[in-house]
């Protein structure tokens, strides 16, 4: 298996927080908009290294849903 990504995100109707550790050990966070442009940004985001991205959602009722439903499925996500 290659290098992986750990990505937490605290879903809210608005806003995505997300923190990562990349594979070098690195922190970051950052907040995207919760609409379709933001989860595109996020992608990007999460996927601008190499190999597999591991995102854990805190989820808060429903709006989380449209973001799994945008993101399963895509090999680099899990």
């Amino acid at each position: 298996m290659g290098k992986v990504t750990d990505a937490g995100i605290d879903v809210s109707k608005d806003v995505l927080d997300v923190a990562v550790r990349r594979a070098d050990a690195r922190c970051e966070t950052a907040r995207f908009a919760n609409d379709a442009g933001g989860h595109k940004k996020l992608v990007g985001w999460l996927t601008k290294g190499r190999g597999a991205v591991r995102v854990v959602l805190e989820s808060t009722g429903t709006y989380s849903l449209t973001w799994r439903s945008r993101c399963i499925g895509r090999a680099t996500l899990r």
